[in-house]
């Protein structure tokens, strides 16, 4: 042991690690680092309701710096430009048939996603893959991707 980790030893590592818990968006440390599906759905929900509502202020945490949206028709949005959309009017639309898949620090969400983008922009049915990743001011969509499909018949 080097003399300084001996010296501060393990109450203060205790306390840099509380810190560090501290900074995690409201999520309690099991949360982040093994989210939980209800988690991911949460995160989720919150993605969207900022999208749905234009609120790009709830938007904004969630998007990593790298984010990526792969429109249904093909067009490619960064970051910014997805948060220009949102203040814009945001989408139109709802999830369903929400599908998580957890790993270590990625985490995949598939769902269809019903009623299309902008007001005005025609209705249509998507088949979404999104990827969040575990960063670190906490969990963010690196990549939200959607492909115009007909629902399959229930």
């Amino acid at each position: 042991m080097n003399r300084s980790a001996a010296r501060h030893g393990p109450p203060v590592l205790a306390f840099a690690a509380l810190l560090l818990l501290a900074g995690c968006h409201h999520a309690g440390p099991s949360d982040v680092l093994r989210p939980s599906n209800k988690f991911v759905l949460d995160l989720v929900g919150r993605y969207d309701a900022g999208r749905t509502k234009a609120d790009s202020a709830a938007v904004a945490p969630l998007l990593a710096p790298g984010f990526q949206l792969i429109t249904a028709q093909g067009a490619s949005l960064g970051r910014d430009s997805l948060l220009v959309r949102v203040a814009a009017g945001g989408d139109q639309g709802t999830r369903s048939d929400v599908t998580v898949k957890l790993f270590d620090r990625v985490t995949l969400v598939e769902s269809y996603w019903s009623g299309g983008g902008p007001a005005g922009s025609p209705p249509d049915d998507q088949r979404c893959t999104m990827v969040w990743v575990l960063r670190d001011p906490g969990w963010q969509v690196v990549l939200d991707q959607c492909t115009a499909v007909p629902r399959p018949a229930s």
